[in-house]
């Protein structure tokens, strides 16, 4: 249903762990920043993490605290309250000048290199043994070694999932135990003592703002018709019917699976041959002296994914994906001649950086008001952050996640900085990657694009938005409807009438689609999915992909020849790329049937954005919030359109959703708040796909009017 995920153990919910997110946020902060000061770092005196009271929820009760900024977050996931002493001052986790005001120009943050938990010291390539589908925690001496690369990722990860094993391991009540454990970790930590990120992971979240941890109905719902969707969740769903508590069986973590096992699983049994690396997490899971993970036999891979010890395996690496996809940073490494760290494989890593107390800073646009700071690396690889303007008493300190990396050669700077450069990722990456989108800044662009979008002169101005696609299977569909339809044979009439055909205009019987025709074997050649970015501009793909389906047999031919078959060595040719341009819609009947089809597809599209609350509700049954939210949702688009039945829909009037949107911008309502942020990141991604569809099928019908 429609209601915050709360799986029933998290991984880094240790039951070992002194300090949880309920603890006091003073204490939480204070022994971060003095783990950071105490190893060389620097945390201004004025800054103090501060997070919601945590008070008791039961299933249906309030979400989390959403800001009216629609930005993102640190949340714990729980219901907050304000601050008793200060009742209107924090509403969301993250850091604050709480002591006192800040100048222009001083040191928020540094945060040495050795701090940042990524994959540096990890080796960057490992040999397997037995074929590439081998997923046994085991080697063979017979089989075929294989080398691999170990993305940045995944030895990020890697490093990420020891850490957070180290911390689960019981307290030991004697040295021989401790000397076991601290035997098993020494190579991997490169000389840091045991538990040594504690302070950091203990102040991480427990729970992630996360398309893995949308519902089945979340995603079915609030990302309707997107190509964010579409990836996320099966092909075809069965039934509508979905569990409360069910998560999807959706691409995204059939996919997720599949990794772990292909790529995480093998990196992780080489540093095991190597080091007593996953031995950590045997003992992590069960017996501290256990030093060996139970082996299953080649024959019976199946108990090897159902063990304990791979189970465990996998929660961890699936809440490690989170961590470090709402996270993790990337930037420029300084040049290997400044560098501190010896290793040559440091100086060419550019993240992911897992950079402590960093993270704990919430996100802001470049150019808005809230953001004050940006992260820059300095020469001797250590990561910092200065206020870039003077910073009231109480304000919060936040930069912006969407960034890239730059050299600033400023004269100003003596060291070398790699600083963020300005935005880059559209609503639906910043929703993949960090789990939130920008709702304020995207839905006020968003309002004055609907409002204006019918005047003559006005130019779109959304900036770098969600494109979205149109797949060659939906193209396809479309075209074989109107050949099939009486639509050619009435274009061919009127043409008749009119005089054309006998002033030379050509017109012919529509071709007869066969599956192993060099027609189908062109149109493989082409993308599966076309991407129809804000500009309404034709592609070369999108008139070719039509112009397989409508072009009469001895015209296709003679393209062949003339331009998409190669000689091979055996004598058998074979069809190469073949692509068609605007000059094709030069030609009426064929630039009628074109323009036509792309037509049809993009109704066909705009109608998959679409949700009934009817329909919603039939599916949700058993799921009381789900028609708790429906009913506060419902009231909005009532309003709109003035209309007192119960039944609603969204994505059906862009005009209703964009006013819908920008009223719950400022909605400060208590309830719902889960939902509430999902329904506004979803509907964000589906108008600025819409304005994308909307703006060619402008764009087209120009063209035929132009053509008639």
């Amino acid at each position: 249903g429609i209601s915050p995920i709360n799986p029933s153990t998290s991984p880094m919910d240790f039951s070992t762990s002194t300090t949880t997110m309920a603890d006091d946020d003073d204490a939480i902060h204070s022994n971060l920043a003095d783990w950071i000061t105490q190893n060389g770092g620097t945390i201004h005196s004025n800054l103090a993490l501060h997070t919601p009271h945590v008070i008791s929820t039961s299933v249906g009760g309030d979400g989390k605290e959403i800001s009216n900024d629609g930005c993102k977050k640190d949340d714990i996931s729980t219901t907050t309250q304000q601050c008793d002493d200060h009742p209107n001052r924090f509403s969301h986790r993250g850091i604050f000048a709480k002591h006192g005001p800040i100048k222009k120009g001083e040191t928020l943050i540094r945060l040495p290199c050795q701090l940042a938990l990524d994959g540096s010291q990890l080796p960057e390539s490992y040999a397997i043994s037995g074929s590439p589908n081998d997923t046994e925690l085991t080697t063979s001496n017979n089989s075929t070694t294989r080398q691999r690369n170990a993305s940045p990722w995944l030895r990020c990860l890697a490093t990420l999932i020891s850490a957070w094993c180290q911390q689960q391991l019981p307290h030991h009540s004697n040295d021989e135990d401790v000397n076991v454990v601290d035997g098993m970790v020494s190579k991997l930590s490169q000389s840091k003592p045991f538990n040594y990120y504690k302070p950091y992971l203990v102040s991480l979240p427990k729970e992630y703002d996360s398309l893995l941890n949308w519902s089945t109905v979340e995603i079915q719902s609030f990302l309707a018709g997107t190509a964010l969707s579409v990836a996320a969740l099966q092909d075809a769903c069965t039934t509508t019917t979905v569990d409360s508590n069910a998560y999807a069986e959706s691409k995204h973590e059939r996919a997720l699976h599949e990794r772990f096992l292909k790529s995480v699983v093998p990196y992780l049994t080489v540093l095991k041959s190597n080091e007593p690396f996953l031995d950590v997490i045997s003992c992590a899971h069960g017996n501290p002296k256990r030093q060996k993970m139970e082996r299953a036999s080649r024959a019976d891979k199946k108990d090897v994914e159902q063990s304990n010890e791979m189970e465990h395996l996998y929660n961890l690496f699936r809440e490690g994906c989170m961590c470090i996809s709402t996270r993790a940073f990337h930037m420029q490494s300084p040049t290997a001649a400044t560098a501190t760290r010896s290793d040559t494989n440091a100086h060419d890593y550019q993240g992911p950086f897992l950079l402590p107390y960093i993270d704990l800073l919430n996100h802001s646009p470049r150019g808005s008001p809230k953001h004050v700071t940006t992260l820059r690396r300095d020469s001797d690889g250590s990561f910092f952050m200065v206020a870039e303007r003077d910073i009231a008493r109480d304000e919060e300190i936040c930069h912006s996640y969407d960034s890239g990396a730059a050299s600033d050669h400023s004269a100003s700077v003596q060291s070398q900085m790699v600083k963020e450069e300005s935005s880059s990722l559209n609503s639906a990456q910043l929703l993949q990657t960090f789990g939130f989108v920008d709702v304020d800044e995207a839905g006020s662009k968003l309002l004055d694009y609907y409002q204006k979008k019918d005047e003559k002169e006005h130019a779109p101005n959304l900036g770098n938005i969600t494109p979205a696609v149109l797949t060659r299977k939906e193209i396809s569909r479309a075209c074989k409807q109107l050949a099939s339809s009486s639509y050619p044979d009435t274009l061919r009439r009127s043409m008749d009438q009119s005089g054309m055909i006998d002033d030379g205009w050509e017109c012919w019987q529509m071709p007869t689609w066969e599956e192993s025709s060099y027609r189908e074997a062109l149109l493989k050649i082409l993308s599966e999915e076309l991407i129809i970015p804000l500009g309404g501009s034709l592609s070369d793909e999108l008139i070719t992909i039509c112009c397989l389906h409508f072009l009469p047999d001895d015209a296709i031919n003679e393209l062949l020849d003339e331009s998409t078959m190669k000689d091979k060595s055996d004598g058998e040719s074979q069809p190469q790329s073949l692509l068609l341009g605007n000059e094709v819609l030069e030609d009426y009947f064929l630039g009628k049937l074109v323009l036509q089809a792309i037509i049809n597809a993009l109704k066909e599209k705009l109608n998959t954005y679409k949700v009934s609350s009817s329909d919603l509700r039939e599916g949700s049954k058993q799921c009381k919030l789900t028609h708790q939210f429906l009913e506060f949702l419902g009231g909005f688009y009532r309003s709109e359109s003035q209309n007192s039945e119960s039944s609603f829909c969204w994505g059906e009037s862009e005009m209703a959703d964009v006013s819908v949107l920008s009223k719950m911008m400022s909605s400060h309502e208590g309830g719902h708040t889960d939902s509430l942020q999902k329904f506004r990141h979803g509907m964000v991604i589906s108008l600025e796909e819409r304005a994308c569809l909307l703006e060619l099928k402008k764009n087209i019908s120009e063209i035929l009017l132009q053509l008639d």
